[in-house]
């Protein structure tokens, strides 16, 4: 894995944020609203570092003074050139890590399996806005259903066809009143007891 940060961040309780790179002002607004109120319960967040949720995700976390942990798809060389990240990294607000060369292009592969590193390093993931039956955020957000890496939340929007199907393949219904300290049941969950326990 290569990184550039501070790699305890990773050891951060973490919200997960993901999304389509096609947002509107209402998609912007709603990330907004999710990344403040995780970082304001003392969550770091993690994105794929794109352009839409993810951009947005990020941006508001840092301005917000949270810590963004980003797993990226493509070449890191070319990201890490930025002023603006290279200034998160400095401010220990920014750790990004790749499974791939930093001199790699983006490829849907890769795309596919940076997905799991987000929702595996997530107590809780929010998927903000997934196209039907297409793309990286449908794809990883099934996976996760499937594997449980982290709870699973999707937006409840009825004009977004994949969020209402992902909804009923298992995902939690979330707003803008979504609480984040929600994603730490997941480990307050009841164990099972014995016949002779009782």
């Amino acid at each position: 894995m290569y990184y550039a940060g501070d790699i305890s961040a990773t050891k951060n309780e973490c919200i997960g944020i993901v999304g389509s790179r096609n947002v509107t002002e209402f998609d912007n607004d709603f990330v907004a609203e999710i990344t403040r109120t995780s970082v304001n319960n003392g969550f770091s967040v993690v994105t794929g570092g794109a352009q839409g949720v993810d951009a947005v995700a990020a941006d508001t976390a840092v301005k917000n003074g949270g810590i963004v942990v980003e797993y990226l798809a493509d070449a890191m060389s070319r990201k890490i050139k930025s002023k603006i990240v290279q200034k998160r990294i400095r401010n220990g607000q920014l750790l990004m890590l790749s499974y791939i060369s930093p001199e790699s292009s983006f490829t849907v592969g890769m795309g596919m399996q940076r997905n799991k590193y987000i929702y595996a390093q997530s107590l809780g993931t929010v998927i903000v806005k997934a196209d039907y039956n297409v793309g990286g955020t449908w794809s990883g957000a099934l996976e996760n259903l499937r594997n449980r890496w982290s709870r699973t939340y999707c937006r409840r929007c009825d004009d977004y066809r994949g969020n209402s199907e992902l909804i009923r393949r298992g995902a939690i219904p979330i707003d803008e009143e979504f609480d984040p300290t929600d994603a730490r049941k997941i480990y307050n969950e009841p164990k099972q007891l014995s016949f002779f326990d009782m």
